[in-house]
């Protein structure tokens, strides 16, 4: 079954973003929030190469990284390409990656704009 992973949550009392979910506000223990959706765009802050994967996985290595959508939530995905520089504008896909002992695996998939 696909979960759709496209909301995060503004506290109401003192304006932090959080996604995940979280019951309780981090900053300052609040437990109302208001609902905000992803963008499909964004901005990459920084990334990492992998080249140690885990078994399973049949890549030579992986690009990964965190972007700021444009709304201000931040989110850490897979990017499509090796060939990424910090401040590059992305799209923003929910993909599935795989499947593990039965259970799907989504993510976020990051793909530079051209």
């Amino acid at each position: 079954m696909k979960r759709k992973n496209d909301k995060a949550f503004k506290c109401k009392k003192c304006g932090r973003i959080t996604y995940p979910e979280r019951v309780v506000c981090l900053n300052c223990g609040n437990r109302e929030f208001d609902i905000i959706p992803f963008t499909d765009e964004c901005t990459l802050l920084t990334f990492s190469q992998i080249f140690q994967l885990p078994w399973g996985i049949n890549d030579r290595y992986l690009t990964i990284g965190v972007c700021k959508f444009d709304n201000g939530i931040k989110a850490m995905g897979r990017i499509t390409t090796p060939k990424v520089k910090n401040g590059m504008r992305m799209k923003a896909n929910w993909k599935l990656f795989r499947e593990i002992a039965g259970e799907d695996v989504w993510g976020w998939e990051f793909e530079p704009i051209k």
